[in-house]
């Protein structure tokens, strides 16, 4: 998908990449993200599509639990994330970006 009438919902995660995710309650992931000089940037939360868009795009995509949906890092700032590769935690628990 790479038409930009398409949202993050029409991604879909990767069997088993979803396998190894241990989501909670509301079927959400903490991710962490940190910048390739090892600086924490924030954290904020995946859904499997979230995940799955940012893998495809390479673009951070969260889901806001307060807006219930989606957002892209950048969009409205112009500070975007370039995600340059993402890793699980051992126990599938948390997303490293």
């Amino acid at each position: 998908m790479t038409n930009n009438t398409t949202s993050p919902a029409d991604y879909d995660l990767a069997p088993d990449i979803a396998a190894r995710l241990k989501r909670n309650e509301q079927g959400l992931v903490p991710a962490i993200v940190q910048a390739d000089t090892g600086e924490v940037l924030m954290m904020a939360w995946m859904d499997d599509h979230a995940l799955a868009h940012s893998l495809h795009t390479r673009k951070g995509t969260y889901f806001s639990r307060s807006r219930n949906g989606y957002w892209v890092k950048g969009e409205t700032s112009g500070n975007v994330q370039e995600v340059i590769g993402a890793r699980l935690d051992c126990d599938g628990d948390t997303i490293l970006l």
